[in-house]
């Protein structure tokens, strides 16, 4: 018996461990600093829905997605909702608990039945300041975020919200953008109240802006996916 959870126990630290390596942000770490990593994190399993962590929680993890849908944004006090990012398997989020003091100012919550493994965040940190080659990793992916949100700020602050619309679908098309026939499908479960958090406006607004390029012949919608079919005309 002691033989068999021992088993088990080597089992799921090599299962994590493979989850560890197949992240890029990660692609730096040695085998030895896989297995360190792997002995402290832990194995979640999230319906739809769910939370994983809040605004104001301590950031004792950052995690990684294996498979579903998470997005992180605020909730402010008067129920309004903007989303920030929308996280794809084999990436890394909360990564700003690895690198900056203080309680969290954002959430994210479940919105596919998602397989996450939640990282030890002093444990990835330790590691970080051994290894030059990860921490840059990881500093590009901070960077990166912080450059799409700035992006996504202009956008708001500057832009029409048809070119604010048409923005957004270009930088979904980049992030879950399937090669459909003559166009790119937007492979993203997203209804159009959460295409109106991304940038401050309105499901009706939203569904309006959508039809009008539609009309244009611009896109195609086929059961709430979204497809773009003259992707190199949009704007």
């Amino acid at each position: 018996m002691q033989q068999s959870v021992a088993k088990t126990g080597i089992e799921q630290l090599e299962r994590i461990a493979g989850y560890l390596k197949s992240c890029d942000t990660l692609q730096a770490l040695t085998s030895a600093e896989y297995e360190q990593l792997a002995a402290d994190c832990q194995h979640l399993t999230l319906r739809r829905g769910s939370t994983v962590y809040s605004a104001t929680d301590a950031p004792l993890y950052a995690y990684l997605l294996v498979h579903g849908a998470v997005q992180t944004g605020h909730i402010d006090g008067n129920g309004k909702h903007v989303i920030y990012a929308l996280i794809q398997p084999g990436q890394i989020f909360g990564e700003l608990g690895v690198c900056v003091p203080g309680r969290r100012e954002e959430r994210c919550d479940v919105t596919e039945d998602s397989s996450i493994v939640a990282v030890h965040a002093s444990r990835l940190r330790e590691i970080l300041q051994q290894n030059a080659a990860a921490a840059f990793a990881m500093l590009t992916l901070c960077g990166q975020r912080r450059r799409n949100m700035t992006r996504r700020l202009e956008s708001v602050l500057f832009q029409s919200t048809r070119h604010r619309v048409i923005r957004l679908l270009q930088e979904l098309a980049q992030i879950g953008g399937i090669p459909d026939g003559d166009g790119i499908k937007i492979h993203l479960p997203l209804s159009h109240q959460d295409l109106g958090r991304f940038i401050g406006v309105s499901r009706e607004t939203i569904t309006i802006t959508l039809g009008q390029l539609r009309s244009e012949g611009l896109i195609r919608m086929d059961r709430r996916r979204i497809v773009l079919t003259q992707p190199d005309s949009l704007q």
